[in-house]
């Protein structure tokens, strides 16, 4: 029963889609001004600047996208086995209808940016500039057709003309092909209830993945409403919405330029994924270290302040370790684990000695971490004679007392009158903040630059040395002749991996 619910459920729902929504973009722009299309042959041009194109085919879509919808509903009200053959063909047919009508304005938006690409070539060479190398730019216009356009912008920015921004970017489906999408594949998997060994299997997968798909999905609705509430619908100054269906068409559009932003830049390309990857790897360490500590029954909330700890003497292995690769690179991420564990260290001792609470001291300690680090990359770090003396005297203090403390004799006539001992310390620290900290004549400011930061008011180090570096994903696939620089063309059959 539950099966025929959703699917139920999502038929409708791509129903309404199918009636509201945009079906596909055919142009998105800076500002999520985009220009869309509906079912079968309506076009909302927010942007009031991009000259629509014949689409065929998209009448046939339609009818049959609604068609399959409509047997999708009504036979989940079949309670025999025959209606998972309705929904494995109805799955089948809008999967491919609407691939094949994706694919059309697909190849459509192609052929108009291909064309508006050879035309800009033809008119640079028949007057081009010194900087152009005329026989690499007709090589570029002559492969045009067996390349990507992309491929072809690069080699002709090599070739010596660039080719700047072209109409039509970032073209693809919309909030109503998704949810048809949403409702094939559904419909497919469930299909499979109809063999009884994988009904089994299906059920087992549904009760495992129930509970964080639903998560996931009420997260997305609540960040549904606040963009539907906080985000206006981006339009040109010139586009002038006509009646509520021009209006709902937007806010759906914006919701759903939100999510395919989040999800499609970071997972639809190699690259996205790449960069997916490289940023969130910390972070699943990050969120291992934490769960270790519980495990061990303690709160560790200082896993962001260790991890900016981790990176900053990894830096510094990397910046300044000489040697090899095989010995740089592995103590690099040795220097990072050193990091980590001596800031996490500061709070395990303190609850050990002191009993003071990890949760509270961890977690001041990530504004301590964020801090150092913005002071070390900060650009013209510039101080008074007066707090330069405070620094030095609080870092003498600090030693001098971490070196009684280490004495046992001393250590344990202070552990014997802690409070005194403290306020002692206290004492003479606020006095020796007053007397250092106080103005003297011809005082001037003083300016240091430390030597790993980058020039520039940029907040970021050097470059780490070659020996400390992981490989990038790129050197390990086949690139093409022409690359230059630090952009590589990839020849890479996906049909292969």
């Amino acid at each position: 029963m539950n099966d025929r619910i959703a699917i139920i459920s999502v038929a409708i729902l791509s129903l309404l889609g199918i009636a509201f929504a945009p079906w596909a973009a055919i142009a998105r722009q800076t500002g999520a001004k985009n220009a869309v299309l509906l079912l079968p042959n309506r076009y909302i041009d927010f942007t009031a600047r991009t000259e629509l194109i014949p689409i065929q085919g998209l009448n046939i879509v339609l009818i049959v996208t609604v068609i399959a919808l409509l047997v999708l509903a009504f036979s989940s009200l079949i309670k025999s086995k025959q209606r998972y053959i309705l929904w494995f063909i109805s799955g089948l047919v809008l999967l491919f209808v609407n691939s094949w009508g994706l694919s059309n304005m697909q190849a459509s938006v192609r052929q108009i940016r291909l064309e508006l690409v050879q035309n800009k070539i033809t008119k640079a060479l028949e007057n081009p500039r010194a900087s152009i190398n005329v026989e690499e730019l007709k090589t570029v216009l002559a492969n045009t057709q067996s390349t990507t356009i992309e491929t072809t912008i690069l080699r002709s920015r090599y070739a010596g003309f660039t080719i700047k921004r072209l109409p039509y970017e970032k073209s693809g489906m919309g909030l109503a092909a998704f949810l048809t999408y949403i409702s094939s594949f559904l419909a497919i998997f469930l299909s499979f209830q109809y063999f009884n060994k994988s009904k089994k299997i299906i059920e087992n997968i549904l009760r495992t993945i129930a509970v964080p798909l639903s998560s996931i999905l009420l997260s997305l609705l609540a960040a549904a409403v606040v963009i539907l509430l906080l985000q206006d619908t981006p339009t040109s100054s010139k586009f002038v919405f006509n009646g509520w269906q021009d209006y709902l068409a937007g806010r759906l559009e914006t919701l759903w330029y939100a999510y395919y932003t989040l999800f499609a830049n970071s997972l639809s390309s190699v690259g996205g994924i790449a960069e997916s990857l490289k940023f969130s790897t910390p972070l699943i360490f990050t969120g291992l270290a934490v769960a270790l500590g519980f495990q061990a029954g303690l709160f560790n909330i200082g896993a962001p302040g260790q991890m900016v700890l981790g990176a900053i003497f990894a830096m510094l292995a990397g910046l300044y370790l000489p040697g090899p690769r095989f010995i740089v690179l592995p103590m690099a991420v040795m220097a990072a684990a050193l990091g980590g564990a001596f800031w996490g260290a500061i709070p395990g001792w303190l609850k050990a000695r002191f009993g003071a609470n990890e949760v509270i001291n961890t977690i001041l300690m990530n504004y301590i971490a964020s801090a150092l680090l913005l002071f070390m990359l900060s650009s013209a770090l510039t101080f008074s004679p007066s707090a330069l003396r405070i620094i030095y005297f609080l870092a003498v203090l600090a030693i001098l007392a971490i070196i009684l403390n280490s004495i046992p004799t001393i250590s344990k006539l202070m552990s014997k009158s802690a409070r005194l001992s403290l306020a002692v310390f206290a004492v003479v620290a606020l006095v020796g903040v007053f007397v250092f900290g106080s103005p003297r004549p011809n005082d001037a400011s003083v300016v240091f630059d430390m030597p790993f930061k980058a020039p520039g008011s940029e907040p970021k180090s050097y470059e780490i040395q070659e020996t400390a570096q992981l490989g990038q994903l790129a050197d390990f696939l086949p690139a093409s002749a022409a690359t230059s620089g630090s952009e590589k063309i990839l020849d890479v059959n996906y049909a292969l991996i």
